[in-house]
């Protein structure tokens, strides 16, 4: 009771406290005092002498006056802010309506010493210039080179698999110099693929193609494509991923086709028409059967030859299902193994194991990932 009766006379003789302050601040103050309950107060306690309890008092006053302190700054800030944001409209309808120009940076601006430089210009006289680092040090990488060969008088894809990364131009240009080509003469020519970005940095990377004259009983690719679409036309659907696609093409190569010893790699278009129609064939018919579907498939492939070709020769593919080449070889093997996606390394190992063939030149191909893919 002594203590209510204090507190109200204290509102009744000192109604605005802190006289300095706002008078909008008092009734707020009053009204937190009034409804303020000390939770740990001593209800028979003269407040009076219970010095902790004013030195409370005191500290909660002070809080509330920086509190208050804080609210006002805010509200400077924000219509401090409210001023600039009209000012700024009020430039740009001005500078639109007496026709004056922003130009932007655009890619034909000069890009030098690890350097974009823009301006912003206003009717005639520049206003400002931009300056942000584009860090690019590094030239573009090119994969997917390796020994081509054709038929003398075929058209040649010479870019189908070749794949131009670069760390900050997604579209790095690619040139093919075929200046020593003559692709109506059998023979071995050289050819060099050459990267460039918007920073000027190159890469380069050659490789060779082999022209040779076409089998009396040459099949054509466009009739070996035809064939590969009745096959997927049972075994795909329009939904599947590249890698599903792989995978049932895969299945079905393995389960139509018998091994035998047929001995021909004149022409894989050969080779493809003799495991349509025959269902039987060496590594070469299995390589080929599967390379005419994967084409077709719209699945990317390049063809791999075991690189130690004095004894035997055998092919498989290199395919790419979105998250980088792997290798699929589906000639069955005696100890059972598969070769679906397989890494660099998971096919050395099969080689040093077995001694099946000498190990791929990993140089000429693009190299794998070092892990298992994981796309769907």
């Amino acid at each position: 009771m002594l203590r209510e009766q204090t507190e109200a006379g204290d509102r009744l003789n000192y109604p605005y406290e802190d006289s300095y302050e706002d008078l909008y601040t008092a009734p707020y103050e009053n009204q937190y005092e009034d409804s303020y309950e000390d939770p740990y107060e001593d209800p028979y306690e003269d407040p009076y002498e219970d010095q902790e309890f004013l030195e409370r008092q005191r500290k909660r006053r002070e809080r509330r006056k920086r509190e208050e302190a804080r609210r006002r700054r805010r509200l400077r800030l924000l219509a401090a802010g409210g001023v600039c944001v009209v000012c700024a409209v009020v430039a740009v309808i001005c500078s639109l309506q007496f026709g004056d120009r922003i130009s932007v940076l655009k890619d034909s601006d000069a890009v030098t010493g690890g350097q974009v430089t823009g301006s912003q210009t206003a009717g005639n006289n520049t206003v400002g210039t931009q300056n942000q680092s584009a860090v690019d040090e590094e030239a573009p990488e090119i994969s997917g080179v390796v020994p081509l060969s054709a038929f003398v008088g075929t058209e040649v894809s010479y870019t189908a698999n070749i794949v131009v990364t670069d760390d900050s131009d997604p579209e790095a240009e690619l040139s093919v110099d075929t200046s020593a080509v003559d692709s109506d003469e059998a023979g071995t020519y050289d050819i060099t693929y050459t990267a460039t970005d918007k920073a000027g940095h190159t890469a380069s990377a050659s490789t060779t193609i082999t022209f040779s004259e076409k089998p009396e009983d040459y099949i054509e690719e466009s009739v070996v494509l035809e064939e590969a679409q009745a096959v997927l036309d049972e075994i795909l659907s329009d939904d599947m991923t590249l890698k599903q696609k792989t995978r049932a093409i895969y299945t079905w190569v393995r389960a139509h086709l018998s091994y035998s010893d047929a001995d021909y790699d004149e022409s894989w278009t050969n080779g493809a028409h003799i495991g349509f129609t025959t269902g039987t064939g060496d590594g070469f018919i299995y390589f080929s059967t599967t390379k005419a579907l994967l084409t077709q498939a719209g699945v990317p492939n390049i063809d791999v030859e075991k690189s130690n070709v004095t004894s035997s020769r055998h092919y498989w593919s290199l395919v790419n299902v979105g998250d980088g080449w792997y290798h699929l070889d589906t000639t069955p093997r005696l100890s059972g193994a598969t070769f679906f996606l397989a890494t660099d390394a998971e096919m050395t190992a099969y080689f040093e194991e077995y001694g099946a063939y000498d190990a791929i030149d990993t140089s000429r191909y693009p190299a794998t990932p070092t892990t298992a893919s994981t796309i769907e």
